[in-house]
């Protein structure tokens, strides 16, 4: 195959973060799993280099998937998409028109008391738990790799708790928002973890949550996903991220005012998460109030600079208004935080040829990168 060398990915550290793990890890699936890297001629066993390309499919393909124990799930990698910078430029009408759909930050809320202690007397199998339960709320791309693989440790060790299996679920779900994973694998995941859980607790609210989000989004069955959205808050109004996910759902039904009051209602149930914060603001805007949303999302930059999902919404609100420095600042900093090379590449390009051209050369940068 024909491989772009500005595309490369250079050096066992950058390849191993590319597909989520250490450099050592990295070295070992080349090794056993025949993991496509090329080593320079001349350069050494630590010169080598790989094309993303033949990694997503590497990873994504049906040999390196096969049918999945979610308990113990192959690792994750960067999606195999392309880099979003087109969809930005084809009009900010439509933009916000699909966004609710296409763009969501997801946080999970407060805990009961009895998730807590969701293994009983087990005090290590709640402190993995609790380990678990950080790293996906933080929203990081190390964390939730972490989460993951912690959640999928815990469903293996005690798969008659539905516990894990729901951390799963979401967590999937996230590392597709946070990290990329490919929307085929990530929702195929969360709902065999949801079905699991189910199973084992009919009544679990962030279980039935989590399977009307891959309902609505995943599966393009709205009205199911609404109702179990919907079902999830009977079982436990209390619980902040159902809120927050049926709010989600019913921007893209365009039920806006609805949705609104769905997602200050979760923040005022937890203020602190900057992904219901996120999308309180992302609400505000499209009732009308443009400038208010932005200040709303430039202090959760300026309190967690590290939560891609509010520099997504500043880029995306930027394009629109044409204020196109500041939109490829934002983008690219997601680009950095979600770990995604080829994304950040392409963001360079558009910043060189609208500093050389303007505007419209960065648009046409966006359009020549989305088609190559």
């Amino acid at each position: 195959m024909v491989r772009a060398k500005d595309h490369r990915l250079n050096g066992w550290k950058t390849i191993g973060a590319f597909v989520g793990r250490d450099e050592r890890t990295a070295r070992r699936w080349h090794a056993e799993r025949d993991m496509p890297v090329y080593r320079v001629p001349g350069g050494g066993s630590a010169s080598v280099w790989a094309d993303p390309e033949e990694l997503r499919a590497w990873m994504a393909g049906d040999a390196a998937l096969p049918e999945e124990d979610v308990s113990n799930p192959p690792p994750v990698v960067a999606g195999r998409r392309r880099p979003h910078l087109l969809f930005f430029a084809m009009g900010a009408v439509a933009l916000i028109a699909a966004a609710p759909i296409m763009w969501r930050a997801m946080e999970a809320g407060a805990v009961s008391k009895t998730e807590l202690k969701p293994y009983g007397a087990n005090q290590a199998a709640n402190e993995l738990y609790r380990e678990a339960s950080f790293g996906m709320h933080k929203r990081s791309a190390p964390g939730l790799i972490a989460a993951a693989e912690t959640f999928g440790r815990l469903a293996a060790e005690h798969p008659r708790n539905p516990a894990a299996f729901v951390g799963l679920a979401e967590t999937n779900l996230l590392l597709r928002e946070f990290n990329s994973l490919p929307s085929e694998i990530a929702y195929r995941r969360a709902a065999q973890a949801a079905e699991k859980a189910l199973a084992l607790d009919p009544k679990s609210a962030a279980a039935t949550r989590a399977l009307g989000f891959v309902r609505y989004f995943g599966d393009g069955r709205r009205k199911d996903g609404i109702a179990l959205l919907e079902r999830a808050l009977k079982f436990d109004p209390s619980q902040p991220q159902s809120h927050h996910w049926l709010g989600t759902a019913l921007l893209g039904e365009a039920r806006v005012q609805e949705s609104a009051k769905h997602l200050e209602t979760a923040r005022s149930m937890d203020p602190s998460s900057s992904a219901i914060c996120a999308d309180a603001a992302y609400a505000r805007y499209l009732t009308g109030h443009h400038e208010d949303a932005i200040t709303k999302l430039k202090r959760i930059v300026d309190v967690d600079p590290t939560f891609s999902g509010a520099h997504r919404y500043l880029a995306r609100f930027y394009l629109i208004e044409g204020r196109d420095a500041a939109y490829l600042a934002s983008a690219a900093t997601e680009a950095r935080l979600r770990v995604d090379p080829v994304q950040v590449e392409a963001i360079k390009r558009a910043e060189a040829a609208f500093k050389s051209s303007g505007r419209k050369a960065m648009v046409e940068a966006m359009i020549a990168q989305e088609t190559t």
